[in-house]
């Protein structure tokens, strides 16, 4: 997550029993991504192209309700109090993560 939108390419493929065993991990159009270490607090939204892709180890996501629009919540989620907060809280040694 080094730059300003995920990719389209350039991930690795899993075998359809664990595509099937990590349904949970599935990002879907609409949701953010969210790094967990080293850009720890880094927020992206997943683009038409990733609907269905699995998530890395490194990041988790985030499906915003009905009420709520995904440009609202990575909006909150990117302003600065928030970023300040996650660098407050990130554990720092080679890499920032989460305490």
């Amino acid at each position: 997550m080094s730059d300003d939108s995920l990719p389209f390419e350039g991930y690795s493929l899993s075998s359809p029993e664990i595509d099937q065993a990590y349904e949970r991990s599935k990002v879907a159009k609409g949701d953010l991504v969210i790094a967990i270490r080293a850009t720890f607090g880094k927020c992206l939204p997943v683009p038409d192209e990733l609907d269905g892709a699995n998530l890395t180890q490194g990041t988790a996501k985030i499906s915003p309700g009905l009420n709520i629009s995904n440009e609202y919540m990575l909006a909150a989620i990117n302003a600065s109090p928030t970023q300040a907060y996650f660098d407050h809280m990130a554990k720092s040694a080679t890499f920032k993560e989460k305490l």
